[in-house]
């Protein structure tokens, strides 16, 4: 399986790391995804027809509801809809959700800052959700964002947390998935990301500790990611609302 993740981020140790957190909770192999870097513009078709499926990471460094990335936004947006009319699997994460989001027709506004571990709950319609049927009603995902989502025409969402409405969409005709909480990020990679960013943010070392030891296990969260690939690229299964 060959995966093409495509990442806006500057900073590399900051995007291996992503690469790494993916490769954990997917069961891929670091060396079976290729890294497109949004920054410098967005992938041709070409580059992409030779995957299986996309995979749009987040980014701590641009925000669309300040028009950030614009021009490349919209150039892959040209991608992103001839993936989903040919039925390639796509999943969106935080800033790839919001993305995904975009392109297809949504609406990304600023909202209520939503950092930290949450409880999300799932819709009715998650049962018939190939990434959530077999997990519990509620479950805790990690999530940092400003940005939040409305539907794009046709899209069914499948979660919610209080601070946000739509965590989870899909549709009926595509393999196509925005995900605005970060499946990939367990206690291991928080902790790697405060770190990283301690000096920027002010964290000192016993705040971190701190934080992580009140955050919730989010095994289901990294799951659901799991099973994008397993069930929707692997095996091919839809989401399809039941008459």
């Amino acid at each position: 399986m060959r995966i093409l993740l495509i990442q806006s981020r500057r900073d590399k140790k900051v995007a291996d790391h992503e690469v790494g957190c993916f490769a954990q909770h997917t069961g891929l192999r670091a060396d079976q995804m290729t890294q497109w870097n949004l920054v410098n513009g967005a992938p041709r078709w070409e580059d992409v027809q030779a995957h299986d499926a996309i995979l749009i990471g987040g980014s701590g460094e641009f925000l669309l509801s300040s028009g950030d990335l614009a021009k490349e936004v919209e150039d892959l947006g040209v991608i992103l809809r001839k993936a989903k009319e040919q039925g390639m699997p796509v999943l969106g994460i935080c800033f790839g959700a919001q993305i995904l989001t975009q392109v297809l027709g949504g609406e990304v506004k600023r909202g209520a800052q939503e950092t930290g571990c949450f409880e999300m709950m799932k819709s009715d319609l998650a049962q018939h959700c190939p990434l959530l049927s077999e997990r519990p009603e509620s479950f805790h995902v990690q999530l940092a964002h400003k940005d939040h989502l409305s539907l794009p025409e046709g899209a069914y969402n499948l979660a919610s947390t209080e601070l946000a409405e739509v965590q989870l969409f899909t549709f009926e005709d595509a393999p196509v998935y925005a995900m605005l909480y970060h499946s990939e990020l367990d206690h291991k990679a928080m902790e790697w990301r405060m770190q990283y960013y301690a000096k920027e943010y002010g964290f000192t070392d016993a705040f971190i500790r701190e934080y992580l030891s009140k955050v919730p296990d989010t095994s289901d969260s990294h799951i659901s990611l799991r099973l994008f690939f397993e069930n929707v690229v692997k095996k091919g299964r839809r989401f399809k609302v039941e008459p």
